[in-house]
């Protein structure tokens, strides 16, 4: 039996993203699949290696603040996206390395309202 290795609470998105490698000038067009406090699963068109780090940027809707999210991360897993992604080559399993302060918030402020919609 396989164990569940998240600390983090996680929710199943569909956030538009951006990424790079790190040492990069171009950015990719991404697309967030699940979001926690600790990573993401991102879908890229295009393979990335284990162990690549990677910066990302996406935005949170009705968050209040208009700025962007941009953080570094590590690629700690690659998967096949699932069936309904076309357009997607993998999926990246990204483990935030620097996500803090105000950014960490408007996470985890985002993931609780989508795993527990409904009035305040």
């Amino acid at each position: 039996m396989q164990h569940e290795r998240r600390v983090h609470p996680r929710a199943t998105v569909r956030l538009p993203a951006k990424f790079r490698l790190s040492a990069a000038d171009t950015w990719t067009d991404a697309l967030l699949h699940d979001l926690s406090s600790g990573g993401a699963g991102v879908l890229a068109q295009s393979t990335v290696s284990m162990h690549s780090e990677i910066e990302l940027r996406f935005s949170i809707p009705d968050d209040t603040s208009e700025d962007e999210i941009r953080l570094h991360g590590l690629v700690v897993r690659t998967s096949t996206p699932p069936g309904d992604s076309p357009g997607f080559r993998c999926v990246l399993g990204i483990h935030f390395l620097d996500l803090q302060g105000s950014a960490l918030e408007r996470v985890r402020v985002h993931v609780w309202n989508t795993l527990h919609p409904g009035p305040v």
